[in-house]
């Protein structure tokens, strides 16, 4: 008896051990570049799984015989039924890829195949299968990989710099395409579906996955140029020949130069830019040089230029930089909820907080008050000059008194906080706190004074940030005391984007401007910072990994947000869309029928038919097919038949013609009903009596008379109502009324008309509410057929639905806006506020 395989299931506790031979700050970016990976694909791979059905009835439908038709509607519910089993399968072959990048065991094109090993009776079934399954996996990447050239080749030279300098090309890419291909047909075995079966999956899958891999390519260079690798690539194409014959070739070369050389690629080595960059890769083998290693020139380069003065930055330090590390990792930061943040460069930033740091020097050196009123800064020495002679409180000192204050908030407070913790009441607690035991006063030292206000400067630059609703903000004001604590024993939180504190501060802060509080949902992305704040107040007592842990927690809680927040969006779109469609159809149908019945004027009962059953079954025809397909061509004929059936007839070769086509004619018309869905046979029967009758009196003609025809019964036309209620099955909905535009005489200005007609989906717009609020929503989708523009809510939900008059009109009046979302972090825009503050109060 053959053993059962065990199941493939990645350890992720093996995934963390196999990362120690990579540098540390690339590990969480291998798992990065995993996730997005996964996330996506996933998501193309359920929306190829939404239209299986769809596709194998039109394939049911062109079937050949009644045995193949029966194979494909077999094959729905088969398909339902194994998909959980396949999407598995799938997920962890491309979780598997990254296992095999990150252990460097690719599978390479060169290696012995199991085939291979196959008995001589059973190798020619097995290599006509493997050799078709070959075929569609090299197609379908082959057209992938000429679309992408330049993203693929991008992609592999990043990640060679973070295998630590592999080579990497097709056969060690783990999202390469041919082995996204082949991850699907390992997801095919699971399904065990026919051959006909399994060409229709692959079209699919082609069509939704392998055509969502551009984006994927450009999420992953993108996130990899977040991290500093390689972000200055410059690509130039040229051909050369090879003896195998000609292959494309791209050029890395940095960005200021036209021609770079880099190392040989043959000896398996990434290029690497001939210009140091920030955080400059360097060989595969050799270590990171310390500051010490560096060469003179170097260490003794110009002087940092101040942001925004034009000088350069004076050689000593204040006090506040003074034991900052000249080398640090500012990588930028790795979470989800910061996606699309644009981040300070690295040198940029340590420039700027050493401009701080002098202005914040400065300040004793030229007397500057201690209260600024109009700045709603007050200094912490306002509240307790020093005086001379007095000791300095110590560091602990200080962190005593601040965990004091900390359980103090917590337990006065609570969750949810309700009351922001303002800036000068915390500074006068805090010098409270430190002369309530005291039998002999102690002064606060200028440089920890120094700290306790540009973190008091920070905590006021939140509360008066107008991007943060006000409900985040006095969440976030009660994390002063902690971030206090850290500031004086850690100053690089000030300068590195990796700190985990700066990180969290940062996400929960673009999080709050990204999606709406909800103050009646504690489990919203309120209760979330809420929960955050709390944990941090309460468990925070100098042990920084309590951040990494957080901010984990939190861009997992983000992530799966953003997630459930796309699927409803995408749901409402589809169901926008489908309601386009159905009114499209709708409005086709009706035009072609109401001109056909002006012109050739049928019988009342037959125009009556025409317009209610006949119409649902041409816009049937037109939602499953198009107006170019045989179907809609049939259905058209049909209707060209029928109006011809109820012309009279007055010649024998007009009647004997009628006779013979119309019982065929009947039965079209009665399969065509059928496929409508939700019809007895009796409610066909009395929808097409009426047109019978019709047919009847047509063959009864005489020239010269009037042609008799029959009225439509009351009670026939209860039975086609009731019959007619569904279309396909599905109740159909009274259509939506579009907003009303309002008369403003307004003049809407054509090129603003232009510019909603070209606009991104995804842009967000600012409504005025009658109660002078803003309601902050989202463009979804663009109807071409009605001109409608949907809008969805930060949850996804389907918000509003505007005409583009409609919308034009209330942005020409102003009462609608293009929003201006803040997505630099708050740290960044933090330390140049109070840079510009404290230049402007200098005289700088």
């Amino acid at each position: 008896m053959r053993e059962t395989e065990p199941p493939k299931v990645v350890s992720l506790q093996s995934r963390k051990e196999n990362l120690d031979h990579i540098q540390p700050r690339f590990q969480q970016l291998i798992q990065d570049c995993r996730k997005i990976t996964m996330n996506s694909t996933a998501s193309l791979l359920a929306e190829m799984f939404e239209n299986i059905d769809d596709a194998l009835f039109d394939a049911a439908e062109k079937a050949e015989n009644n045995s193949i038709q029966t194979l494909f509607f077999d094959s729905m519910r088969e398909v339902r039924l194994k998909r959980p089993q396949a999407e598995r399968v799938f997920h962890q072959e491309i979780s598997q890829l990254f296992t095999d990048f990150i252990e460097s065991r690719p599978k390479m094109s060169g290696q012995q195949d199991d085939s291979q090993n196959v008995d001589a009776e059973d190798l020619s079934l097995v290599q006509n299968e493997a050799y078709e399954e070959s075929l569609v996996v090299t197609n379908m990447a082959t057209k992938v990989n000429g679309r992408c050239t330049e993203a693929l080749y991008a992609l592999n030279q990043r990640l060679s710099i973070v295998i630590n300098g592999d080579k990497v090309d097709e056969g060690s890419n783990p999202v390469a395409a041919k082995k996204i291909a082949t991850s699907f047909c390992k997801a095919l075995e699971a399904l065990e579906t026919h051959k006909r079966i399994q060409e229709i999956l692959y079209q699919l899958f082609d069509e939704y996955v392998m055509t969502g891999l551009d984006a994927i390519y450009d999420d992953l260079n993108k996130r990899l140029i977040q991290a500093d690798v390689l972000p200055n690539l410059k690509f130039s194409a040229r051909q050369y020949a090879e003896s195998q014959g000609a292959k494309r070739h791209l050029d890395i070369t940095d960005a200021g130069k036209d021609d770079a050389e880099g190392p040989d690629e043959s000896e398996g080595h990434a290029p690497v830019p001939s210009q140091p960059q920030p955080h400059t890769q360097f060989p595969p083998g050799g270590h990171q040089p310390s500051v010490q290693d560096q060469p003179n020139e170097q260490k003794h380069a110009a002087p940092p230029f101040v942001p925004g003065t034009g000088q350069p930055a004076p050689a000593n330090k204040g006090p506040l930089a003074s034991n900052i590390p000249q080398h640090y990792d500012n990588s930028t930061p790795q979470d989800a909820a910061m996606d699309g943040a644009t981040y300070m460069d690295p040198a940029t930033s340590d420039q700027l907080f050493t401009a701080i740091s002098d202005l914040i020097t400065n300040r004793h050196v030229n007397d500057m008050p201690l209260e600024i009123p109009e700045a709603n800064f007050r200094s912490v020495h306002a509240f307790s000059p020093p005086e001379e002679g007095l000791q300095p409180y110590t560091t602990d000192d200080l962190l005593h008194a601040l965990t004091a204050l900390q359980k103090q908030n917590l337990d006065t407070e609570g969750t949810p906080f309700t009351t922001p913790q303002t800036v000068n009441a915390f500074k006068d607690d805090l010098v409270k706190h430190l002369n309530a035991d005291e039998e002999h006063n102690r002064n606060i030292s200028t440089e920890d004074a120094d700290i306790i206000d540009l973190v008091g400067m920070l905590f006021d630059f939140i509360l008066d940030d107008e991007n943060l609703p006000d409900v985040c903000k006095t969440a976030l004001s009660h994390l002063h005391t902690p971030y206090l604590k850290i500031a004086l024993t850690d100053k690089e939180m000030f300068v590195r984007h990796q700190h985990p504190a700066r990180r969290l501060l940062n996400s929960m802060a673009q999080a709050a401007v990204l999606w709406a509080p909800d103050e009646s949902n504690d489990r919203g992305v309120l209760g979330k910072i809420q929960y955050v704040v709390q944990r941090v107040i309460n468990d925070y007592n100098g042990d920084i990994e309590l951040f990494d842990l957080l901010i984990k927690d939190f861009n997992n809680f983000i992530n799966l947000l953003k997630r459930q927040s796309e699927i409803i969006e995408r749901r409402a779109v589809e169901a926008t869309k489908g309601r386009d469609r159905l009114l499209a159809a709708r409005k086709t149908a009706r035009e072609i029928l109401e001109t056909r019945i002006r012109d050739e004027q049928p019988p009342k009962t037959t125009v009556h038919f025409l317009l209610s059953a006949w119409n649902d079954v041409l816009v049937f025809v037109l939602l499953r097919h198009s107006e170019e397909s045989d179907a809609w061509q049939r259905a058209s004929n049909i209707t060209d038949d029928i109006f011809w059936s109820v012309e009279p007839k007055y010649n024998k070769e007009e009647k004997d013609l009628l006779k013979e086509k119309q019982p065929h004619l009947i039965a079209s018309i009665k399969e065509h009903l059928i496929n409508l869905g939700g019809h007895q046979e009796e409610d066909i029967k009395g929808l097409v009596k009426p047109l019978v009758m019709c047919q009847r009196a047509a063959l009864r003609a005489i020239q010269g008379k009037p042609l008799e025809t029959p009225e439509h019964h009351p009670v026939e036309a209860e039975v086609e109502a009731a019959a007619l209620a569904t279309l396909g099955g599905i109740p159909i909905e009274e259509e939506e009324a579009e907003p009303e535009i309002e008369n403003q005489n307004v003049d809407i200005d054509p090129d603003l008309i232009n510019r909603l007609k070209k606009l991104e989906f995804g842009t967000w717009f600012d409504f005025t509410q009658a109660d002078n609020s803003i309601l902050r929503l989202k463009l979804s989708w663009f109807s071409p057929t009605t001109l409608n523009y949907m809008f969805v809510d930060t949850v996804g939900n389907k918000a509003a639905v505007k005409p583009i008059f409609t919308l034009a009109t209330e942005l020409t009046t102003g009462t609608t806006r293009f929003a201006e979302i803040e997505r630099a972090p708050l740290m960044d825009r933090a330390m140049e506020t109070i840079h510009n503050l404290l230049k402007r109060f200098m005289g700088s």
